[in-house]
C-alpha cells in the first residue's frame, strides 16, 4: 500500500503539496506524530481511504 501511495503522491504534486502542509502544519519538521496528530489530520485520512478504495479491488486479487 504505501509504495502505491508514494507512487500515486509522485503523479499528483498538488496533493503531495497540501498533504506535507497539513503535516507540518500538525506536527512540525521535527517532531514525531503522534496518535492524536495521526487522527486529527483529515487529509491524510482522505489520500489513505481514496488510495484504498482504488487498490480494494487489486488487493484482494494479490492475496489470493
Amino acid at each position: 500500500m504505501m509504495t502505491v501511495t508514494v507512487y500515486f503522491l509522485s503523479q499528483y504534486p498538488s496533493v503531495l503539496r497540501r498533504l506535507r502542509e497539513e503535516i507540518l502544519a500538525k506536527v512540525g519538521p521535527t517532531n514525531r506524530p503522534t496518535y492524536d496528530d495521526l487522527r486529527d489530520m483529515k487529509y491524510l485520512r482522505a489520500v489513505l481511504n481514496g488510495e484504498s478504495i482504488i487498490l480494494g479491488g487489486s488487493l484482494i486479487l494479490i492475496r489470493l
